[in-house]
């Protein structure tokens, strides 16, 4: 009997007499599949033979098919049932066979399977009865050690059940165990409450408790000497993992789980609890996922650290972690904090060398880091979208930036990298959408492609050393004005770097010039001073920029200057002395002063301030509108005219 397969519920049909059924068969249509009666004639399906086909809502397959390849029913949305025939002969159902299935409720494996694929009922949502046959002995595929990955997000199974005549599998209370019970294979995800292993189990399986978030406690018998990989992950209501006591394997101490009897490694905390945790002394290995979806704020981690495990901390909600000063720990691990993003800040103890792949990736809140004096390598996307980070002082000792290592840091403000970088990674800095400015090192002689990429707001480059070799797209979607600044005295360099405009460091890059009038031993009062213009306007001094501001006094034409680096940021008093009086730049309430003090007796005589709200710091000081303040005057400094001269340094 020929195949038959419905085409959008119409009269409309095709007839086929493939013994394998592929897309091929009915997919070359305008129309939607929404039916097929098979024929006794096929014996198989090809990969993907009903793959997408969202308009099927039930099938049955007949005895004549032995095989059923990869995909077979992927992605059948609105798929509701699947009968096998009673005297089915299928052997054999290939990877991700129901994949996204979403409708699917129940399904019965016939005796004549004897293996299915990996994957192989994942995202099927709504399945909550499963059926296993006599002849399956194998799930995943070859090699395959767990079960989860074939029931992956199948979050409303409860119900699993195994042929009693299976030779290699049996069901106790809905959970899968080998046939004498003395492995634990898989607990369905939709299990809630407490669980109690039984007594006979020695083994807890790879992934066995994958992804139950309804699960409260479990319970563990002396018997078990292993507890796999993954065993706990993602069981989010976990209040508690107790161990009877007389174990020699594994213990419990608030419902922590540790190694025994030395409790060297932690292995899972609980998710619900909430508060501070310090991570007991002598524990050297934090297991990967050990706190995955912790709902703590705040840890603090012993000198006893030597190994994080992958994903230690991840998706949780710590807002701070605390490293004992005295730290053995050599690296963060992959992924250790990715997407915790309640946390603000962290300290990195001098142990840390290496900051792994991602391990603050999506760490939106993280406003403060900083790192170990000794840190040598930032890896792939270590800080990658950590939103809230202004600025990151890089230090001496770093060898090795990853590609992506801070892509999408939008309020990363300026960066400067150190010597000892040759090379930096493909979007380094790649959608920082608020980075200004950038300080290359001389020893930097290469830079990977799309670094730049999308930082609209880069006003300039600085390189220090030769000119590097360039990636595609280094500076793709950055302002058409972008500056590139380098020193005279380096090679390579022309006109033009990746079609940005190249200037010298050494010369001049602003430059302003304004004379006051001066009213020398004026008793008191206050004199408007004009407008100091810089080319036709005000100029900005922007923080993390290095300026010199130049006093030139006439008519004797002393010059003075005073650094802007050099201008502590909290505004502490710096100075140069001029004769018998100090020239100070300080910062009281909002506002900027330029003073001219007495040495001998401390008195001030003319001053200079800010007539505006004064920015934080002296290096965003817009020089605008300024006053002259005579106090009881300045003997012996008597100048005509005072000349100021703004030098951008590099």
């Amino acid at each position: 009997m020929p195949s038959t397969f419905f085409f959008s519920n119409s009269p409309y049909t095709i007839t086929s007499t493939n013994t394998v059924i592929n897309p091929a068969t009915y997919n070359n249509r305008s129309l939607t599949l929404t039916g097929v009666a098979l024929g006794n004639d096929v014996t198989g399906f090809a990969d993907r033979a009903f793959d997408s086909c969202t308009g099927l809502y039930t099938i049955t397959i007949p005895n004549s098919v032995k095989s059923m390849g990869n995909n077979a029913f992927s992605y059948c949305y609105n798929l509701t049932g699947v009968n096998f025939e009673p005297t089915s002969t299928v052997d054999r159902i290939g990877n991700v066979g129901f994949f996204y299935c979403l409708k699917l409720k129940k399904i019965s494996i016939p005796d004549s399977v004897s293996s299915i694929g990996s994957q192989f009922f994942d995202y099927c949502g709504n399945l909550t009865d499963a059926t296993i046959g006599t002849g399956l002995t194998g799930f995943g595929g070859p090699g395959a050690i767990g079960l989860g990955s074939s029931f992956d997000h199948c979050v409303s199974l409860t119900g699993l059940s195994v042929a009693s005549a299976n030779p290699k599998y049996s069901t106790e209370d809905n959970v899968l165990f080998n046939k004498n019970k003395t492995t634990l294979w898989f607990c369905p995800m939709g299990r809630t409450g407490s669980y109690t292993i039984p007594s006979g189990v020695t083994t807890v399986e790879f992934q066995s408790f994958f992804y139950c978030s309804g699960l409260t406690s479990i319970s563990i018998p002396s018997g078990v000497t292993y507890i796999g990989v993954q065993s706990f992950f993602n069981c989010t209501s976990l209040t508690g993992i107790f161990v009877d006591p007389n174990s020699r394997t594994y213990t419990s101490e608030s419902g922590v789980l540790f190694d025994n009897p030395n409790k060297t490694i932690l292995i899972q905390y609980p998710p619900t609890r909430t508060g501070i945790y310090n991570i007991p002394s002598g524990v050297t290995t934090i297991e990967r996922e050990a706190f995955y979806k912790s709902n703590l704020t705040a840890v603090s981690i012993p000198n006893t650290l030597i190994t994080m495990g992958f994903q230690c901390f991840g998706y949780s909600n710590l807002t701070g972690v605390t490293f004992n000063p005295t730290s053995r720990l050599a690296s963060i691990s992959t992924y250790a904090f990715n997407n915790s993003q309640k946390l603000q800040s962290i300290i990195f103890p001098n142990s840390i060398n290496t900051v792994g792949d991602s391990s603050f990736y999506g760490c939106t809140g993280l406003a403060s880091v900083i790192l170990s004096p000794n840190t040598q390598n930032i890896l792939y996307a270590a800080f990658q979208s950590c939103a809230s980070l202004t600025s990151i002082i890089l230090p001496t000792s770093l060898q090795t930036l990853g590609d992506q290592a801070f892509n999408s840091c939008s309020g990363l403000n300026s960066v400067a990298i150190p010597n000892g970088v040759a090379f930096i990674g493909t979007s380094l800095f790649g959608r920082c959408t608020n980075l200004n400015t950038v300080y290359i090192p001389k020893t930097l002689s290469n830079i990977g492609s799309s670094t730049f990429n999308n930082c609209i707001n880069l006003n300039r480059v600085i390189f220090l050393g030769n000119a590097p070799t360039l990636g595609s797209n280094t500076f793709f979607n950055t302002p058409a004005d972008l500056k590139i600044y380098r020193y005279s005295s380096k090679s390579g360099w022309s006109n033009t770097f990746d079609g940005k405009t190249v200037l010298l460091i050494d010369s001049p890059i602003h430059q302003g010039l304004q004379t006051f009038g001066f009213l020398p031993n004026l008793s008191s009062g206050k004199v408007s001073i004009k407008k100091i213009n810089f080319g036709g306007g005000k100029i900005n001094i922007q923080r993390k920029s290095k300026y010199e501001l130049i006093l030139t006094i006439s008519p004797t034409n002393e010059i003075y200057k005073i650094y802007t680096d050099d201008i502590d940021p909290m505004g502490l008093t710096k100075r140069t002395s001029l004769n018998e009086y100090n020239i100070e730049i300080i910062k009281e309430d909002n506002t900027w002063f330029l003073n001219f003090r007495n040495i001998n007796d401390g008195r001030y005589c003319n001053t200079f301030a800010t007539s505006d709200n004064s920015p934080e710091d002296f290096r965003e000081v817009d020089w605008d509108t300024y006053y002259y303040n005579a106090g009881y005057g300045c003997p012996n400094l008597n100048y005509t005219r005072l000349d100021i001269t703004i030098n951008e340094r590099y």
